[in-house]
């Protein structure tokens, strides 16, 4: 793989991992902050219902007291028109088989919230029970409003995530991919036999040396370290081949019969040799 693919390859990956990272952290802190707010706006709607049913039952008691349908009818009315609920009813406690009841709105058998609220008229220092307040209420509106915000901080995070990551990619690139990649081409390049100059990066110089100065730093210690065995190692074999010139150098020489005899300069000027000495090493005749 090239230089320049794996700088591009290990920038996608550091942008699909930042993007991963970012989503699933938007999403557990997105689902964190709407299961709070469902809690809260629950806990709200059922609290509301209390608070209905203390404003409104001395009222109601009066009217179902009086058996006025029309009074429990308004009243009803407008606690319809309360956030959240339902479906309302007042319901007279009585012996007999025709009790008065008012209701009105939309019955659920599964509804979210459902409580019950006796009505009482206090007569003679006690409270007699005429009837009952049933109050029912759904979230539909609650998760309707955590939908919207659902999609609002997705987006609204999502595009933020996105533009972040591209910073951090391009910092990314601009502080070290690219060194990193001319470092790359650098040692692609590099030949000892033919040593190029000492590695210099395109940056500014920072106030204080960071991480990449030190991986030049260190680099140019190892090529001058190689630089030198180098040059040790050629000295060495030139050292060793002068040897070896000088310990194989031959003479040759023409007869008067215009045969060559051949021989070694180096051991014609030692000590004389032997008989078989001489006819081994020192000379020999060469057609």
């Amino acid at each position: 793989m090239s230089a320049g693919g794996g700088a591009r390859s290990d920038g996608a990956r550091l942008l699909v991992r930042v993007l991963l990272f970012s989503v699933v952290s938007t999403l557990v802190l997105t689902l964190s902050q709407l299961y709070l707010d469902y809690r809260l706006q629950t806990a709200a709607i059922e609290g509301r219902m209390s608070e209905i049913a203390d404003g409104y039952r001395q009222s109601l008691g009066e009217g179902l007291w009086s058996l006025d349908r029309r009074q429990l009818e308004l009243q009803i009315d407008g606690i319809l028109r309360l956030p959240a609920v339902r479906f309302v009813e007042v319901r007279e406690t009585t012996d007999r088989g025709d009790p008065m009841v008012v209701s009105s709105g939309v019955h659920r058998d599964r509804s979210a919230v459902s409580q019950r609220f006796p009505l009482f008229r206090p007569e003679h220092g006690t409270e007699q029970q005429l009837g009952v307040l049933t109050l029912e209420a759904t979230f539909d509106d609650v998760y309707r409003a955590l939908r919207e915000k659902a999609v609002v901080i997705l987006t609204s995070h999502g595009a933020t995530i996105f533009v972040v990551s591209l910073f951090v990619l391009y910092l990314t690139h601009r502080l070290v991919t690219r060194h990193l990649t001319a470092l790359a081409g650098f040692l692609r390049d590099y030949d000892l036999r033919r040593p190029p100059p000492p590695l210099r990066l395109e940056r500014r110089p920072p106030g204080e040396k960071d991480e990449i100065d030190d991986v030049v730093a260190a680099f140019e210690t190892m090529r001058r370290t190689l630089e030198q065995a180098y040059e040790s190692l050629r000295e060495s074999e030139q050292r060793l081949r002068d040897y070896a010139e000088t310990g194989s150098d031959w003479f040759w020489a023409t007869r008067a019969d215009c045969r060559l005899r051949a021989g070694w300069e180096r051991n014609a000027r030692k000590a004389p040799l032997g008989p078989r000495r001489r006819r081994r090493g020192g000379a020999r005749e060469v057609a």
